[in-house]
């Protein structure tokens, strides 16, 4: 059986890698005669190799880009968008055409991909759709925003017609069924693909932690750029105040921790963390180069004690590790993933005292992090597996 995984796995966040990762290797534990391909969107297919010993880091000096930091005005970009899309139809129609033709099933996830992005993300779900017509396809596992155009909303109903659609958490199941884009009966809530981090890695996780340094404790901070969140959520927390968040949770953190500051490989990520975060912190810090890919982004959990986090495919793959985490409360995607595992303990948010968020993340450091959901949102991910798949 021959699955082609679409989604954005070849995205500078690395975190899409992981998901798509994920998939696959849960489709191969359960048929182990599976031929597995990803595809990106933008890139075209890609392999995914799991094991530290392909880790993936940043190692040449960079000088990252932030973005723009304003509300960009919808319509003209979207309609941008949309002429490219018509202009480039033909041939991105055979190109993809090419890559479903021998697929036995295409699989569309996991991640936030029923987003209004500017139409992008919907304009290349209806060209999936249109190509692979006479494909068996599913959704799986994706997250949906609740805020969308009627145009997009429009394309999305049109890309998913009769097809199943799972989502990673009920809050994108609501907002589905409630913009008109899939009827109750198609839409059903799993989990986020990235709790089956500890199961890929977990090889990996025994010998890093037999060979762990003896004495020194990491807390590591897994930041991200407010702006990021502006177009899919109602967060509006400007550089300044979130740059002075961070620092004062850094700046918090015991001297007897060794701090590790990190990205999930987003390049507005790195660039606000050196020129936001690092000139107001007065402590020692090691800023972790960014990953290129998920085993580099999976190191550099594993090399923590204790997480504080705001991406949410660092904060699942902690979890997942074991790893004690305090995560950051942006958006209703974490929120509601973090809560279905039943760590809604865990959250914190930006009007939280940084000293309080710091002090219940070090009383963690001797813990092993138990989700007490974790095992059962994975057996209803492989009972929906096998009656759907």
């Amino acid at each position: 059986m021959k699955i082609l995984i679409v989604g954005v796995g070849k995205s500078k966040n690395v975190g899409d890698q992981l998901i798509a990762a994920c998939i696959g290797e849960t489709f191969k534990n359960k048929y182990r005669t599976v031929e597995l391909q990803y595809y990106d969107f933008n890139f075209g297919t890609y392999e995914v190799k799991i094991g530290f010993g392909a880790a993936e880091r940043t190692t040449d000096a960079q000088v990252y880009m932030l973005a723009a930091e304003k509300k960009m005005s919808y319509w003209p970009r979207a309609l941008k968008n949309l002429l490219v899309f018509l202009y480039r139809y033909r041939s991105n129609y055979c190109a993809v055409k090419q890559v479903v033709k021998d697929a036995d099933l295409v699989v569309v996830g996991g991640g936030h991909l029923f987003i209004d992005n500017f139409l992008n993300f919907p304009l290349q779900l209806f060209l999936l759709s249109k190509a692979g017509n006479n494909k068996r396809k599913v959704y799986w596992c994706v997250g949906s925003s609740q805020r969308k155009s009627f145009l997009a909303k429009w394309i999305l109903r049109n890309a998913i017609g009769n097809d199943s659609v799972f989502t990673r958490d009920e809050s994108s199941r609501d907002y589905l069924i409630t913009q008109g884009v899939a009827t109750a009966a198609q839409v059903k809530s799993l989990c986020d693909p990235a709790i089956f981090t500890c199961d890929l890695y977990q090889e990996n996780m025994k010998l890093k932690r037999a060979s762990q340094r003896s004495g020194v404790k990491v807390l590591g901070l897994a930041v991200m750029d407010p702006i990021e969140a502006w177009r899919h959520s109602h967060l509006t927390i400007t550089r300044k105040r979130a740059g002075k968040f961070w620092a004062s949770i850094a700046n918090a953190v015991s001297p007897e921790f060794e701090l590790h500051i990190m990205s999930n490989g987003n390049e507005s990520d790195q660039a606000f963390i050196e020129q936001y975060l690092i000139p107001s912190v007065h402590r020692p810090v090691n800023v972790i180069q960014p990953p290129t890919g998920c085993n580099g982004l999976i190191s550099q959990i594993s090399e923590c004690d204790v997480l504080i986090g705001q991406r949410l495919h660092a904060v699942l793959p902690a979890i997942s590790l074991g790893v004690p985490t305090m995560a950051v409360k942006w958006d209703h995607k974490v929120e509601s993933i973090v809560s279905a595992l039943g760590c809604s303990q865990l959250l914190c948010t930006f009007d939280d005292c940084p000293e309080d968020i710091v002090s219940k993340a070090e009383a963690m450091v001797d813990d092993i992090l138990e989700a007490p959901k974790l095992e059962e949102l994975k057996a209803l991910y492989y009972q929906e597996l096998a009656l759907k798949i």
